[in-house]
């Protein structure tokens, strides 16, 4: 049974089969085979192309640009429906025959756009031979054949899309009269061709009983006024014996509100069309409110982001100014121990206020979902010497000069290349460390990485105050700070580790692992993937 064919890959499949049959007939022309005679490949490649055109779904003209006016090449039998005439009286014609006499120039300028841009959506409006309103939407492709110029035209008759489009919506009450979901169709029509028109023949509702008898006999323009669209599927359905569905706004004569429906069509030998009516206007409805509110929450955290990027600037502008002042002030105190003590208590206080202000863009970037990692090669070695200089420096601004640090590497220089990205590493390890730093008062911190055989381990160990058994449980969530005397009165919001275990999970580690032991010190690592 026919399908459906998109109509790009069915434009793609006309230009490969015109290019696969010149080919092959230039080839078959130099061994001789065939000279002077009409080849298979032709007749095939013929076939295949009437085969396209007749399983689209969409009335289908196709123009010859070379001739002006330009003239309908070929057409599908469904725009012989559409615009209710023969084949042989649309072939070679002019397409302005078909348009109205006031919108000639607007439909020309359209076919233009369509050779500038080679796609452009429009819409007419014609009467039909029924002295009818009629409004198609028009999509138009172009297309080069044997070096020559087409526009394929992909015509649909939209005339009550419009009108129910614009009709009154219904009230608050009706809707919550609305029936639910349901996964069958509301009423099934079964119509006869008799050779003129459709008929109905019978008409079942959603539990299978015999309903609108009064209908019975009444062709489908009777029961459907003005739904030519609705009359030119039914003939497709009975001509290809295709079986397809359609989404339209729908009012008929079992309804006075404006349904969305889904009307799928199926054929039933000899001579029947059914139409299978199922009701998604709720589901519509359900639809256009969660797009609304998509619309609203993207538009949300827009605003948050940019608010957050502004704050991030407006904040890191003084407190480096202040920053430069301080040193200024620490380096020309000369002899004043008291003044250098002061300049340096402003700094530690803005690289506090740095790190969270980093912290909270980092949480930003995180919920946002605009967290990329980016991988390039690393020297380990290199990078653990720039932490191990990085945090001496940080140790001895904090009044901490005392405290001794080890860096363990495990492979030699020029053999320790690593890929990973090297920023949201040095973030990872720079968390770790800056914990190390302040809850470790006296003795070592021992940083570096171990080689195992499926991945390079990272880690950080102190001999600070450590962790309970209880707390460790807690360490990783948002906010959350020990309830250890002499971690609470250490600054900070309870975002670092938070942040580090995302970040390394986003490097493909399983997490962090954390052993600690009160009094006595801690140990952090994660293992990356090689």
């Amino acid at each position: 049974m026919s399908k459906e064919i998109p109509i790009q890959s069915y434009l793609t499949r006309l230009m490969l089969l015109e290019k696969e049959n010149s080919a092959l007939r230039t080839a078959l022309e130099k061994t001789g085979p065939f000279k002077g005679q009409e080849m298979p490949l032709a007749a095939n490649a013929k076939d295949k192309y009437d085969y396209l055109m007749a399983s689209q779904l969409e009335s289908t003209l196709v123009l010859d640009m070379q001739k002006h006016p330009p003239q309908i090449h070929d057409c599908n039998a469904r725009a012989t429906d559409l615009l209710n005439t023969s084949r042989q009286d649309i072939l070679q014609r002019e397409i302005l025959d078909f348009i109205p006499s006031d919108q000639k120039k607007h439909f020309l300028d359209h076919l233009q756009d369509i050779l500038r841009f080679h796609k452009h959506h429009f819409e007419l409006i014609r009467t039909d031979v029924y002295h009818e309103k009629q409004v198609l939407d028009i999509i138009g492709y172009f297309l080069i054949k044997n070096k020559q110029n087409f526009i394929v035209l992909q015509l649909r008759d939209v005339t009550f899309h419009d009108i129910l489009l614009q009709a009154s919506q219904p009230t608050n009450k009706e809707k919550e009269e609305e029936p639910a979901f349901k996964n069958y169709p509301i009423f099934s029509l079964f119509f006869q061709f008799n050779g003129e028109t459709f008929t109905l023949a019978k008409a079942e509702n959603e539990k299978g009983e015999l309903v609108f008898r009064e209908k019975l006999r009444l062709n489908a323009r009777e029961l459907f006024p003005g739904r030519n669209d609705i009359l030119i599927d039914m003939r497709q359905c009975l001509r290809e014996g295709l079986r397809f569905s359609r989404e339209c706004f729908f009012k008929s004569f079992f309804t006075d509100n404006i349904l969305f429906v889904s009307i799928q069509y199926a054929y039933l030998p000899p001579d029947y069309v059914v139409m299978h009516i199922y009701d998604l206007t709720q589901q519509k409805a359900m639809q256009q409110e969660l797009m609304i509110a998509r619309e609203k929450a993207e538009q949300s955290e827009r605003l948050k982001n940019a608010f957050l990027t502004n704050i991030n600037a407006e904040l890191r502008t003084p407190l480096n100014a202040i920053n430069g002042f301080a040193q200024l002030i620490a380096s020309g105190a000369g002899e004043n121990h008291q003044q250098v003590q002061y300049g340096n208590q402003i700094q530690n206080n803005i690289r506090h206020l740095m790190r969270m202000i980093n912290d909270t863009m980092e949480l930003a970037r995180i919920e946002s979902g605009d967290l990329k990692v980016i991988y390039s090669g690393i020297a380990l070695n290199q990078t653990m010497n720039e932490y191990l200089q990085l945090y001496q420096q940080e140790a001895a601004a904090s009044g901490k000069e005392h405290l001794q640090f080890e860096v363990k590497k495990a492979l030699p220089d020029h053999h320790d290349l690593f890929d990973t990205d090297s920023e949201r590493l040095r973030q990872i390890m720079g968390r770790l460390l800056d914990n190390a730093v302040r809850f470790t008062q006296k003795g070592k911190i021992t940083f570096g990485y171990e080689v195992k055989r499926e991945g390079i381990v990272f880690f950080v160990q102190d001999t600070g105050v450590g962790i309970s058994k209880e707390e460790q449980k807690h360490i990783f969530t948002r906010f959350y700070k020990a309830d250890n005397q002499e971690i609470t009165t250490e600054p900070g919001i309870g975002l670092g580790l938070s942040i580090a275990m995302h970040l390394a999970k986003s490097m493909g580690a399983q997490g962090i692992d954390v052993t600690s032991t009160p009094a006595k010190g801690s140990r952090f690592s994660f293992e990356i993937p090689r």
